[in-house]
């Protein structure tokens, strides 16, 4: 059985079992987070807290005003702590790693952060090594987190932020393949977690902790079971669920085989029993041209699902409307290129040049025309080293050096391709943690 930890909901709790250890009012209430938009750190230690040098983790506001995240205790004082990692959970949530001491006996690792109320809670366990910031996070319906520890997935239930509780939530050896590296993860909203470090390998583990190794699932669910045919699968997420598109071919090779393709929809039954239903079906013979989506993506603009039929020869992405409710495919007039994305923002989906280095294009969600074309060399930033999209919020941001001055800078692209460097954040040292906050 996995272990739980249980988080100390309220400071109250603490600081009532600590007076009679001479607590001095350092009973930490608040973390300054409130409004910002970003969250960044740079490389190496700055300023100062009385005698002991702290990592400056830096908010910016919409406003572009940068501070430094601070911790309010409850006389009202505001001192400073030792922040070695920050990660963004969901909307709710911020979780924090450093060294968070209260007195001379009372020191806690990890902080859960309120960004709405600013509110902490103490995750009272040591088992947990380290964190990593640019580890994913995801959340179910049931109020749930899933993220990674020092190589390991947790799971923390936060429905009642009165009583917070974690537990492992896959065995080491399952969240450990291959060169031991983590796995990639996803879950969808009814609570469905899938794993795996490339397509073979995808299972997907139910709420209640049955796992299903997903090719055997889908041959014998499929009516496939020959395992000389050819299996070969993509799993997204659909509304609350997950979708796959699923095929099957008599051989791996693309010329001259013949394919069996099917769009399908898992479902949860109960807390354990997973079951799929076949949307959409195709068979194509010898020498056909294939033509099926190969996944779909929500287009938060035009507010539908987009499954995409690529034709190589024109190097384009033709798509195509899919209706989850009536289970039809409808093709739009819309076009896309079919290289990789480099992200997405509120409106528009960004590419990067492979043949100028730091220069990037835009094409409007709305209805795939060419945007902007943005060359940061030419305001100033002559390497680029991070670009960091929300598709919560418009255009993107991104970490940089000018060769001008030697100074990292943190800046960001509009929309309309404006680009505006924040002076307040520029620094001689590298900026090694940038995090975009819904």
């Amino acid at each position: 059985m996995n272990r739980l930890f249980l988080f100390i909901f309220s400071f109250a709790v603490f600081y009532a079992c600590s007076k009679d250890d001479n607590s001095t009012g350092r009973y930490l209430e608040k973390a300054t987070v409130k409004g910002a938009t970003a969250i960044y750190q740079s490389g190496g230690s700055a300023g100062r807290a009385t005698t002991e040098e702290v990592r400056r983790y830096m908010t910016i506001d919409d406003k572009g005003t940068v501070r430094p995240i601070r911790f309010i205790t409850e006389s009202g004082d505001t001192v400073d702590m030792n922040i070695e990692c920050v990660r963004d959970l969901d909307s709710r949530y911020l979780l924090m790693q450093g060294g968070f001491r209260f007195n001379k006996d009372v020191y806690f690792k990890f902080l859960f952060v309120n960004k709405e109320t600013e509110a902490l809670y103490a995750l009272n366990f040591r088992d947990v090594g380290y964190m990593v910031s640019d580890k994913p996070a995801y959340s179910d319906d049931n109020g749930n987190i899933y993220t990674e520890f020092d190589g390991e997935l947790y799971k923390f239930n936060v429905s009642d932020p009165n009583n917070i509780t974690m537990e492992q939530y896959l065995p080491s050896e399952q969240y450990k393949y291959g060169n031991n590296n983590g796995v990639d993860i996803a879950v969808s909203k009814n609570g469905l977690l899938l794993f795996g470090d490339y397509d073979f390998s995808k299972k997907i583990k139910c709420p209640g902790s049955r796992i299903y190794k997903m090719d055997d699932f889908f041959r014998q669910e499929l009516g496939e079971g020959n395992e000389n045919r050819y299996l070969d699968f993509r799993i997204f997420p659909v509304e609350k669920t997950f979708y796959a598109v699923v095929s099957f071919s008599n051989s791996s090779g693309v010329g001259g085989s013949e394919y069996q393709k099917y769009l399908v929809e898992l479902n949860l039954i109960g807390n354990n029993e997973l079951t799929l239903a076949v949307l959409q079906e195709a068979y194509f013979g010898k020498d056909e041209t294939i033509n099926f989506i190969d996944r779909l993506d929500y287009n938060p603009v035009r507010k539908t699902y987009e499954g995409g039929i690529g034709d190589p020869a024109e190097r384009k992405d033709f798509i195509w409307d899919y209706d989850p409710k009536t289970n039809t495919l409808t093709k739009t007039a819309y076009v896309r290129p079919v290289n990789s994305p480099d992200g997405s923002s509120a409106q528009s989906i960004w590419y990067r040049s492979y043949e100028k280095e730091g220069c990037y294009e835009s094409y409007r969600l709305a209805d795939y025309s060419k945007g902007c074309e943005v060359d940061l060399k030419a305001h100033g930033v002559d390497e680029v080293y991070d670009v960091v999209f929300n598709p919560s919020r418009e255009g993107f941001t991104f970490t940089g050096f000018r060769y001008s001055d030697s100074k990292n800078v943190i800046g960001k692209v509009e929309e309309n391709g404006d680009v505006t460097i924040n002076e307040d954040t520029k620094s001689s040292s590298k900026i090694t943690t940038l995090l975009l906050l819904n």
